[in-house]
């Protein structure tokens, strides 16, 4: 059995003088560290000195070990959220293709979005801008603002001010779309006769490839 890693001598000598103080001074030292000790419940300077001679009692490598098979079984935290469902990771820490960013300082009603709270296909959509659209006689803009000689920044505006306005608004993939591709491209008959079209189609192919 290899031998037991110990601490520093002066991190030893350190916790053996915690150890022995009394709780009076170790308030104090505690105090005087920037600690805030509560004085009715909680974290007593008696449960202090109880921690440390528990940790004492560890060696470094028994603490190396024990942080060494987390790492294994989790690695690498995937930060999964609904705004970036796949996440950085795999289960098994691999890394993944990380998440779509913005070509450019795009703007939503006069708050820039920095991709964290926005979905991919939010961002996908934003970057195919390649000129002004508007929509909703104008209510609706997405406008292609020029900064210097190549720079530019995407500014999309839409009614918001009132809670009415606020409530009714689509979801943004939807007001994307919309400016994007016009009222059509998002209008629920439309797209269930585009959806009707599509599965037609596919019956289609299935019947030609099965004869």
């Amino acid at each position: 059995m290899a031998e037991r890693e110990k601490e520093s001598p002066k991190a030893e000598s350190a916790i053996d003088a915690l150890k022995k103080a009394s709780p009076e001074d170790l308030r104090e030292i505690l105090a005087r560290a920037g600690f805030t000790m509560p004085t009715t419940q909680g974290f007593t300077p008696e449960a202090f000195q109880t921690i440390m001679a528990s940790m004492h009692s560890l060696s470094a490598g028994a603490v190396k070990e024990t942080l060494r098979h987390e790492r294994k079984e989790n690695p690498n935290y995937p930060e999964k959220s609904v705004f970036f469902p796949r996440g950085k990771f795999d289960d098994l820490g691999n890394p993944l293709a990380p998440k779509v960013t913005f070509t450019r300082p795009t703007i939503f009603n006069g708050v820039r979005l920095g991709g964290e709270l926005e979905t991919e296909d939010e961002i996908r959509l934003c970057n195919q801008f390649t000129s002004d659209r508007s929509s909703r006689d104008g209510l609706w803009t997405a406008i292609l603002e020029q900064q210097g000689t190549s720079r530019e920044r995407l500014l999309i505006t839409v009614p918001s001010m009132s809670i009415d306005e606020r409530m009714s608004l689509p979801p943004f993939t939807l007001i994307l779309a919309e400016l994007l591709n016009g009222a059509e491209a998002v209008n629920p008959l439309t797209m269930q006769t585009q959806i009707d079209a599509l599965k037609a189609e596919v019956d289609r192919l299935k019947q030609t490839s099965a004869a």
